[in-house]
């Protein structure tokens, strides 16, 4: 069923979506998913946690593998650059996942979500931000805060297709820092990476 709703939200968007458009997808009668599906809602909720279920979260992990839960262990050999571009690399793959699935972003933009897959992330994120430095509550704090930055570049691309073009420039002899900090216009992931990496290092990582 999970399956058959994502085809129907990523079809018709959020706005449209419907028990009784999963059920046409699905060739049974509406009540029928009542058994599965609480409510509109809370299909919606299955479908974007369990597109969370599908981050790669390896990208976090020094070893290639799945994060565990709890406290992850400190490795001395490893310095806190790797460790924070792994974050970085992670959040750019977020973005990307953002991008091409732009009705489970939005879902994902209208409400907390808190099923499995947001919670493994969750551990994860905060798991791969602790190994740069910072103890676990703060490391909590920064996974907000990072979370928050990631949703709002995705939020622009997804409504407003900002990949492909920025706002005209303003009158120079008005406003020339404005200008002269827009030249060369940069990329939009260069942005992003800079912007994730520099959060990262004023809190710490």
């Amino acid at each position: 069923m999970l399956a058959a709703a994502t085809a129907v939200l990523e079809r018709d968007g959020m706005d449209a979506f419907s028990l009784r458009g999963v059920a046409r997808e699905l060739g049974v009668a509406p009540n029928a998913l009542y058994t599965y599906a609480r409510s509109r809602d809370a299909l919606l909720e299955e479908v974007a946690d369990a597109a969370l279920e599908h981050l790669d979260l390896t990208l976090l992990s020094p070893d290639g593998a799945s994060p565990s839960p709890g406290t992850p262990r400190a490795d001395p050999d490893e310095d806190q650059e790797a460790a924070r571009r792994r974050v970085v690399d992670f959040a750019a793959h977020v973005l990307a996942e953002f991008r091409a699935h732009p009705a489970i972003a939005r879902v994902l933009f209208d409400r907390p979500i808190g099923g499995p897959g947001a919670y493994r992330l969750n551990e994860a994120l905060i798991g791969a931000i602790h190994r740069c430095g910072p103890s676990v509550p703060v490391s909590a704090r920064i996974a907000y805060a990072l979370t928050a930055l990631v949703f709002g570049h995705a939020i622009i691309e997804v409504t407003d297709d900002a990949r492909t073009r920025w706002p005209p420039l303003p009158d120079p002899a008005t406003s020339p820092l404005s200008v002269a900090g827009a030249e060369p216009v940069p990329e939009i992931e260069d942005v992003f990476r800079w912007s994730v990496e520099n959060l990262l290092i004023g809190c710490g990582c």
